[in-house]
């Protein structure tokens, strides 16, 4: 993309109606420190809109700045520079408690390390959010409708370590959308499982989507995964390099492909 394409973009993403989008990065930067090293510069200004009601994945290979990008949208890493929204509200005048808030009312998360409750059964690691957050009784239909998606009733009861991977997968996913987020952001929702229990959590995802009306934001290195996605935005060396609609497998792939070479090999130690 040229300096002139992306000043366009920036400009149009500024100016559009925010009800349009879930999410918005405008001409965000990020750095990282490295261990005696200097700064690797992780996101390189990059412009990303997220439609509402839609489901965008942003695919690259490792050290291309996905987890970033996903920390940053969340709030949860601050931008060196640039915008970022979730839907009208700007990030950058939000303090730290405002953007726990934030997160907990508006976005969901399906991150590594955000791992079930061993000691509560499927059921109430599910509801453990909005039980914490007092709003349990108020959200019941959805909470049902959420529960109810995540599979198997003879499930709920059980203990996370008597799930296979993909239900705690599932369970974990349910947990970030039972707060009824305007938002849920995934990051390799489907690393380490099965094709059979991967399509599971992409159906779940795509029920998100459809019939309760959320938005997703996933990053993956799947070209598989990428394609169950309305929009695909394919990612190297902290830029956006190109962009899909309505993808299918082999297009995303060739894309892919194309964009790894199109990338310099640097930075490689920039996504974390």
């Amino acid at each position: 993309m040229s300096r002139t394409t992306s000043a366009l973009t920036r400009k149009a993403l500024g100016n559009a109606s925010p009800g349009r989008f879930a999410a918005r990065l405008i001409g965000v930067r990020k750095s990282h420190r490295t261990p005696g090293g200097p700064a690797v510069e992780a996101l390189r200004g990059v412009d990303l809109a997220v439609p509402t009601g839609t489901m965008v994945a942003v695919i690259g290979p490792s050290g291309a700045g996905k987890s970033t990008l996903l920390h940053c949208a969340a709030g949860l890493t601050p931008a060196d520079s640039g915008g970022i929204h979730v839907g009208e509200t700007s990030l950058s005048t939000l303090n730290e408690r405002a953007l726990t808030r934030l997160r907990r009312d508006r976005i969901g998360l399906l991150l590594p390390g955000f791992d079930l409750v061993p000691a509560l059964t499927v059921r109430e690691n599910i509801t453990l959010p909005v039980d914490l957050a007092g709003r349990g009784r108020v959200d019941a239909g959805w909470s049902n409708r959420v529960i109810t998606a995540f599979g198997p009733a003879n499930r709920l009861d059980r203990r996370p370590r008597e799930l296979t991977p993909g239900e705690r997968r599932r369970a974990a996913c349910a947990r970030a959308l039972i707060g009824r987020p305007e938002i849920l952001i995934a990051d390799e929702p489907t690393a380490g499982l099965d094709t059979r229990a991967a399509d599971e959590v992409l159906a779940l995802l795509r029920l998100a989507v459809s019939d309760m009306g959320r938005t997703v934001l996933t990053a993956t290195r799947d070209p598989y995964v990428a394609s169950r996605a309305d929009i695909v935005v394919f990612l190297g060396d902290g830029r956006v390099l190109d962009r899909l609609s309505a993808p299918d497998q082999h297009e995303v792939l060739l894309r892919m492909r194309r964009s790894e070479s199109a990338a310099p090999a640097r930075h490689r130690r920039a996504e974390r």
